[in-house]
Parts: C-alpha cells; sequence; structure tokens
C-alpha cells in the first residue's frame, strides 16, 4: 500500500486520522500528513464472514424507449430483479438510451426514474450515449462536458447510504480531493473480500472521436485535456483497485468500465489505441496479482465471456472479460460469487 499512499499524500495536502504518517516539503512548505485516506473504510474481513452472494449485472439499456414509455423488457427484467432477495446490488455497465436519442434532461431524469424502480441499490458507470456522443444532432446538438455534470448531479450519490448498507465498504473517487475531485463515478468497494470497482472509459474510442459536422459544438482542446483527466483518473483507480486487493489479500477483482476496449475479433490498432494507457495497465496488474480479475463492459450488446490478451497474445492466467447483453432485450447476467472457489465467480444469464 506504501506507493499509493505515498502518491496520495503528494497529491492531496489535507490531514486525515490514522497511524502512520508522512512528512513532506512542497515549495519550503512542509506539510505533515496522517496515511489513511480513502482506505479507510476498508477493514479486513474476517475469514468467517467471506460469504458467498449474488448480484445483478446489466448495460446498454433501456434501448429504443421514449419519455414516459412502457417497456415491457425492461419491466420484465426489473421484475425478475426485484423477485430476486439474493441480490445484492445491480451493476450497469454504461449506455442508458441509445446513442440517437435526445440527451436532454427529461429523457435522462426518465431513465434514472426507472432505475430507482429496482430494489436492491443501483450502481452504474456512464455510457459515451448520455454524455459523450450528445453532440450528435439526433442527440440534441448538446456539448458533452455540460451533459457530463448535469450526468453527474443527477445519478451520483455521494453519501452512498444504499451501498454501505450491502458492502463491507465503498468509496468514491472524488473523496480523494484534488485533482479527482470531479470523479464522483469512479467507485471501490469489498464484499466477503473481494473488490470491485467502476471505472470511467467510454466508448467513441473513449471519448476521442470526431463530433458531428453539423453539430454547433467543434472538437477543441478542452475536450482532449478531458479525456486526458479521466484517463490519468482511471489509471489512478486501476492501480488503487489492485493495491486494496494485495494489501488485503483479496480473493479476486471485478472491475466495470462501459467500453469494449478494442476487444473485437479482428480488431485494429486504432481500435485500440485510445484505450492502451488503460489496457497496458490492467495486463501488468492483473498478471501481478496472480488471481482471478474480472473485466466487464457493455458497449457492443453481445453476451459473451472470454479470456482474452490485452496487449499482444499473452492473456494473464486468471483474467476473464465478460460482455453484458445489450439494447432491447432486457436480459442481464446473475453473477454469483463464492469466495471459497477457486474461480471465484459464476455467471447465470437470465433472458426474457
Amino acid at each position: 500500500m506504501q506507493g499509493l499512499t505515498s502518491e496520495i499524500m503528494r497529491t492531496l495536502c489535507k490531514s486525515v486520522i490514522y497511524v502512520d504518517y508522512i512528512y513532506l516539503m512542497n515549495k519550503n512548505l512542509y506539510c505533515f500528513f496522517f496515511t489513511f485516506l480513502f482506505l479507510s473504510g476498508f477493514t479486513k474481513v474476517s475469514a468467517d464472514t467471506e460469504k458467498p452472494f449474488s448480484f445483478a449485472l446489466v448495460g446498454d439499456l433501456p434501448y429504443g424507449v421514449k419519455i414516459g414509455e412502457i417497456s415491457e423488457e425492461f419491466n420484465k427484467l426489473t421484475t425478475q430483479i426485484n423477485d430476486d432477495v439474493s441480490l445484492s446490488w445491480v451493476l450497469h455497465a454504461g449506455d442508458i438510451k441509445t446513442g440517437a436519442s435526445k440527451c436532454s434532461n427529461e429523457f435522462l431524469i426518465d431513465r434514472k426514474k426507472r432505475f430507482d424502480k429496482l430494489n436492491p441499490p443501483f450502481i452504474y458507470t456512464p455510457g459515451d450515449n448520455e454524455w459523450t456522443d450528445c453532440h450528435r444532432i439526433t442527440a440534441g446538438n448538446y456539448d458533452p462536458l455540460e451533459r457530463l455534470d448535469y450526468l453527474r448531479d443527477l445519478f451520483f450519490d455521494s453519501s452512498n447510504k444504499q451501498f454501505e448498507a450491502v458492502t463491507d465498504s465503498f468509496v468514491r473517487q472524488n473523496s480523494l480531493g484534488a485533482p479527482f475531485d470531479a470523479f464522483v463515478e469512479n467507485a471501490m468497494w469489498k464484499k466477503s473480500n473481494v473488490v470491485f470497482s467502476t471505472i470511467h472509459v467510454v466508448g467513441s474510442f473513449n471519448g476521442t472521436a470526431g463530433f458531428s459536422l453539423l453539430s454547433s459544438f467543434r472538437r477543441t482542446k478542452k475536450y482532449d485535456e478531458e479525456v486526458k483527466a479521466r484517463t490519468e483518473a482511471a489509471l489512478y483507480w486501476l492501480e488503487a483497485t489492485f493495491e486494496l486487493a494485495a494489501k488485503d489479500n483479496a480473493h479476486a477483482v471485478f472491475i466495470t468500465i462501459h467500453a469494449n476496449p478494442g476487444l473485437l475479433e479482428g480488431a485494429s490498432r486504432k481500435d485500440r489505441r485510445a484505450f492502451m494507457p488503460f489496457l497496458k495497465q490492467l495486463h501488468k496488474l492483473a498478471k501481478a496479482f496472480g488471481k482471478p480479475v474480472i473485466l466487464t463492459h457493455g458497449d457492443t450488446h453481445t453476451f459473451k465471456i472470454d479470456q482474452q490478451a490485452l496487449i499482444g497474445d499473452d492473456a494473464p492466467k486468471h483474467f476473464l472479460r465478460v460482455e453484458t447483453f445489450g439494447e432491447a432485450n432486457g436480459n442481464w447476467i446473475k453473477v454469483t460469487v463464492d469466495p471459497k472457489s477457486p474461480g471465484v465467480f459464476s455467471f447465470m444469464p437470465v433472458t426474457n
């Protein structure tokens, strides 16, 4: 943990509570730090509390549903999830609307109201359709960065009360303060000594795709700066996830992003270029961890579970990619976590 703790201390000049401390000099100012920050909630779990549990995994839905419109598929999914009392939470891998539908406040509020009808706590990582691609004329000709701000305000509750009730610990990256104070959507939690995290990596080449020529907005430096800051936050959160797992000798790691990061048959270097910093870091950390690691994503709407090479042809031994169902079918995946089983995770498709 020392590497991450030291980096946090270099980044933040604020006092917190714990045992160890670091004494740093920055431009002739001495800052005294106690080395307890966002990992404060991550207490070691005793073996007798490491019990199996399940949760629902969804993505890229509801699609093709207008404001206020009844969706039989999504209503079935809601009923199935609410009837399954074994589910600890619902995890959504992003894209809560189609790329062509409006990015209006009313549309996004409609989606939140639908998710609020789910009984288990709902956690979500944003997709490109609800902010990155909102420059499109069909999506309403919005400024993507303004839509991202609104999405964060609407969907992400920093109180975390729901999740604190069903996990051993839960924290969001914005709790670290600057330079990560915007990233309320990046979350990390533990249950039964398995570490979970959501990391904001989106489609449209991680938000680097060009804008519609018909849009009122042009891709300028501020959009590239957003990508840079979000990528730096993602890499930091990814490393923090594995450092926590190593520190607590966790059984496994489960990471959720939105984008398919070029893990496609026949994918070109261009398909992966925007995701290479993330893929290289994940490859290195997963190999070093040496225990089950799951990367789950949506984006390309085809349910699959496979072992993928992240860079070159060398796939980490215990690594699996899981892609969610998507679009209008209302299907979902029941994930069961058994810390005492060799693979830790099992996946059961639930179809409508």
